[in-house]
């Protein structure tokens, strides 16, 4: 039997997009953009090992930092019959554990609930994301014998200022491998209606890369500049 892996990809860049200016353009504010990858795709039934996981990633993908005062909570609620082995918070610097996390097991679902503050550990600001920062929610779950048939999971994100949003993802359980290929890709123009605004570049000479522009300007504090436009492509990939 051949083992099917699956990566989900994100990719960022940081592009200074030629749009036009507008006198109009829209006020930068922080939004939630949710991804989740089931690992392997495939959970098998009766595999109670507890290492079938699920990764769930929650970028800011709007164009301004969370307001690190109103907290961020995460609800993970798991498809029917899974029950939770472990769960593992990330913040969204320096790889450090939340403990922000907790489980209830009601019927036959288990909600996987976090709730992400500065004062869980105010040294690291896990509450504030900039644009394109993430919080990584794993879980790890035992699959029972008499799982079959799509899984379904349901996460909904609230807070920091963003407006709520909601993601459903889906694998299934089979003895089966998943079939190899593309199962998902998708690009985000993040910041993208917002005034154009180019680092500055003021120097003389003859080479062919002088006065090049190579980056968008961005005004950390988000008080007087949007910034350049976060171009990010995500791709998920069975092999």
């Amino acid at each position: 039997m051949k083992a099917r892996a699956s990566i989900l990809a994100t990719l960022g860049l940081l592009a200074s997009l030629a749009l036009a200016a507008s006198s109009q353009a829209a006020t930068p504010a922080p939004a939630w953009a949710i991804q989740s990858l089931a690992s392997p795709t495939n959970f098998k039934p009766g595999d109670e090992s507890g290492l079938d996981r699920y990764q769930v990633s929650v970028t800011n993908s709007g164009g301004e930092q969370t307001d690190g005062a109103t907290p961020i909570e995460i609800v993970d609620t798991l498809p029917a019959g899974l029950a939770v082995s472990k769960v593992e918070l990330r913040g969204p610097r320096g790889n450090v554990t939340l403990p922000a996390c907790s489980t209830e097991e009601a019927g036959a679902s288990a909600t996987v609930s976090c709730e992400v503050s500065e004062a869980l550990l105010p040294a690291v600001e896990p509450a504030l994301l900039y644009p394109g920062n993430q919080l990584v929610l794993e879980i790890q779950v035992k699959t029972p014998p008499t799982a079959s048939g799509p899984l379904v999971s349901r996460i909904e994100v609230e807070g920091g200022a963003a407006p709520t949003a909601s993601y459903e993802a889906s694998n299934r359980a089979s003895t089966a491998d998943a079939g190899a290929g593309f199962q998902e890709f998708r690009a985000e123009l993040l910041n993208a209606f917002n005034n154009v605004n180019f680092t500055p570049v003021a120097q003389t000479g003859t080479s062919l890369t002088q006065n090049q522009i190579t980056a968008g300007y961005r005004d950390v504090n988000g008080t007087q500049d949007p910034g350049g436009r976060l171009v990010q492509f995500v791709f998920r990939v069975t092999f």
